[in-house]
C-alpha cells in the first residue's frame, strides 16, 4: 500500500510538484508556483514536509507562499541546495526569466519567473550525503546526486523515485545547469544505473517513467 501520489504540471515548461497523500496529511515534493499552496487548501490538505529536489527557482516560485500559510512544515534539501536557495543568483532566479524566453521562446510569460530577486529561507531538515525518515508508516531515503546541479538528490520510497532534474523521459538529463558533468559521472551515474528498471521515476519536468525506459535513452 503506498500513498496517494497527485502530480500538478505548470506552465510551458511543465514544472511538476507532486503531493504525497495519507487521510489529510501531505508530503511536496517541490513547489514550482504558488498555485500548489491553492492546491493544498482546496483538498483541504496538510504538508508535513516540503522535499527540494533541487535549487533552481523554477521548481521553488510557490515555497514562500507555502511556507508563509503552513508554519510547521519542515522543509529538507541537500546542504548545497538549501544554501543556494537562499540567493537569487544561485537558485537562477536573476536570469531565469531570459533563458526561459530563450528557451521557450520570446513569447514565454510567466509573472512568477520575472521576480528577479526570488529567494527563500535555508531548508529546515538539511543533509550531506544521505537522510532517511519516516512518514504516515512509510520509509523514505533521499541521496545526494549532483550534477544537473550541485545541491541535486533524489527521493526513495520503496520502488519509486521522485528525480527532479536529475532523471527526465527525454535525453535533457544531461543538462548541467551549474552543476558538475565530473561529479555526475563519478557519483551519481552509478546510482542511476544500479535502480532496478522496473522503478517508476517522477520527474521534474514531463510525464512519470519506469527506469527502463530512461536506459534505452541511455
Amino acid at each position: 500500500m503506498k500513498p496517494e501520489i497527485a502530480q500538478l504540471s505548470y506552465g510551458i515548461e511543465q514544472a511538476n510538484s507532486y503531493l504525497l497523500i495519507s487521510d489529510n496529511r501531505t508530503i511536496v515534493v517541490d513547489v514550482p508556483s504558488k498555485y500548489v499552496l491553492d492546491e493544498l487548501l482546496q483538498r483541504e490538505l496538510i504538508p508535513d514536509y516540503v522535499i527540494l529536489t533541487h535549487e533552481h527557482a523554477d521548481h521553488l516560485w510557490g515555497l514562500n507562499s507555502l511556507r508563509e500559510t503552513f508554519l510547521e512544515v519542515k522543509v529538507i534539501a541537500q546542504e548545497q541546495c538549501s544554501e543556494a536557495i537562499v540567493s537569487p543568483l544561485k537558485n537562477q532566479a536573476v536570469q531565469y526569466h531570459i533563458y526561459a524566453a530563450l528557451r521557450f521562446g520570446m513569447n514565454y510569460i510567466n509573472p512568477e519567473a520575472e521576480n528577479k530577486k526570488y529567494h527563500c529561507k535555508p531548508a529546515d531538515i538539511v543533509f550531506h550525503k544521505e537522510y532517511e525518515f519516516q512518514w504516515c508508516g512509510y520509509r523514505f531515503k533521499m541521496l545526494h546526486t549532483p550534477g544537473h546541479s550541485p545541491g541535486s538528490s533524489l527521493l526513495f520510497m520503496d520502488d519509486l523515485v521522485f528525480s527532479g532534474d536529475t532523471m527526465l523521459n527525454e535525453n535533457t538529463f544531461l543538462r548541467f545547469d551549474g552543476g558538475d558533468e565530473e561529479n555526475f559521472s563519478r557519483i551519481t551515474f552509478p546510482i542511476l544505473c544500479a535502480m532496478d528498471s522496473d522503478t517508476k521515476i517522477f520527474p521534474g519536468h514531463g510525464r512519470p517513467f519506469m527506469k527502463r525506459e530512461w536506459s534505452k535513452e541511455v
